[in-house]
């Protein structure tokens, strides 16, 4: 293998490796959007199992407040 052929395997090398920089980036950057998006739904998801919570919570103490008409 000739200084050429060395000379175009590294020039083939540093491009695959810039190629893969980028497309790390590009991964890293949707992965980073993907966990704000999942805090951002979690949060979501919090929010509305304290409001159901709420409403199951208020439906059995007013059962428990109404006695049935057989009483």
């Amino acid at each position: 293998m000739g200084t050429p052929e060395i000379e175009a395997s590294i020039i083939e090398l540093e491009t695959r490796f810039v190629h893969q920089e980028s497309i790390i980036s590009d991964l890293n950057e949707s992965i980073l959007q993907q966990w704000e998006q999942i805090d951002k739904l979690s949060k979501i998801v919090d929010g509305l199992e304290d409001r159901v919570l709420r409403v199951i919570e208020s439906s059995q103490s007013h059962q428990h407040e109404q006695r049935p008409p057989h009483y």
